[in-house]
């Protein structure tokens, strides 16, 4: 969402020094955009040297009534230009990020631009003066069109994301044994857009291949979202992980667009002297969840990871006094299903030594 549009602070606090020759809007984007696009429109102020402007108002408020939502301006660049006399002006630009909520045209009405003009001079001795007066300015009338999205190519699940986007992965590590965990990030991020709310990165690994646990979201805002997997590859040969898909409108291209976050291949083979240490594989017999209140209770908030270490990647994240069911225990650890979520935990944490 954009914050409140906000003309008159932004142009009170930009200290502009003019008086404003002429007025008008434009699109940095080509015409027409569409509606979810992130847009650029400019407000151009042509103003005379050695003046200030401030207390601007506008009447009525642009883009009040019109299909689109516009965030607060912010000034982009000032240039010295001279008119046909020689005479020097400033270009001030103003850039307002916006967003059309609709399709349909989008009429700016004529406006005008009011405020406090401060007109800076020097007497016969150079001594700095300053006269002030009020001063009205009128800005053009400006339009221009949202289409539609097109229904022609449309994939099937489309969020409705409309610019630029980058979908990537990674695998840590590469080689590895059966039962052994790999982590998978995928980073979604927006080059030019929004993320849509409701997707998540996520592998798509073969279940027959892969034991796949919850997919974690590390970051996430408007522009980025990172997530993480933790697989287990059941047996060798489990090479390629594969992810979901993302597809989005691209308005550059005028067309949709489908991609999958490109992951490494895996090399899965039985241990040897350099390769990393096989842990337990977690679900390898059945085992019946303790009745509701009983089994061993945990004494405090509780990280279930993947194997009897600190350095283990956490699968489940347990409160305080959940009740789990012990299976095993090695130097300290002691593996436990908590309702059928499966992994190991220090044996201190419960109320009991475990087994």
């Amino acid at each position: 969402m954009f914050k409140a549009l906000c003309l008159a602070s932004l142009l009170s606090s930009a200290s502009l020094h003019a008086a404003v020759r002429e007025a008008s809007w434009s699109l940095l984007e080509p015409d027409p955009v569409y509606p979810g696009q992130r847009i650029q429109i400019l407000l151009n102020l042509d103003t005379d040297a050695n003046e200030e402007l401030g207390n601007i108002t506008f009447n009525p408020t642009p883009f009040e009534n019109q299909p689109i939502q516009v965030g607060q301006g912010q000034p982009l660049t000032r240039q010295k230009l001279k008119d046909a006399d020689g005479n020097t002006y400033d270009r001030l630009r103003i850039l307002f990020p916006a967003e059309p909520a609709a399709a349909g045209k989008i009429e700016l009405p004529a406006i005008t631009l009011t405020g406090t003009r401060t007109v800076l001079m020097q007497d016969a001795i150079g001594f700095p003066l300053s006269r002030r007066e009020r001063f009205n300015a009128e800005i053009k009338p400006f339009s221009f069109t949202a289409a539609p999205l097109p229904e022609a190519g449309k994939p099937t699940g489309f969020t409705g994301a409309v610019g630029r986007y980058a979908f990537t992965g990674k695998a840590d590590p590469v080689k590895l044994a059966p039962g052994s965990v790999v982590t998978v990030t995928l980073t979604l991020e927006a080059q030019n857009g929004i993320l849509p709310e409701g997707f998540i990165p996520q592998p798509a690994p073969d279940p027959a291949l892969f034991r796949a646990y919850e997919t974690k979201t590390v970051t996430r805002s408007e522009k980025r979202i990172v997530t993480e997997t933790l697989l287990v590859p059941l047996s060798e040969g489990a090479a390629a992980i594969g992810s979901n898909t993302f597809s989005w409108f691209d308005p550059f291209a005028r067309r949709y667009m489908t991609a999958r976050a490109a992951l490494p291949a895996l090399t899965v083979a039985k241990q040897t002297e350099t390769a990393q240490p096989a842990l337990k594989i977690i679900d390898t017999s059945p085992v019946s969840a303790p009745p509701e209140g009983e089994g061993l209770g945990l004494k405090e908030n509780s990280l279930l990871r993947f194997g009897p270490s600190e350095r283990s990647p956490v699968l489940h994240r347990l409160p305080a006094g959940e009740h789990v069911a012990p299976l095993e225990r090695a130097e300290g650890w002691v593996r436990v299903d908590a309702a059928g979520r499966r992994g190991w935990l220090k044996d201190f944490q419960m109320d009991s030594g475990g087994l």
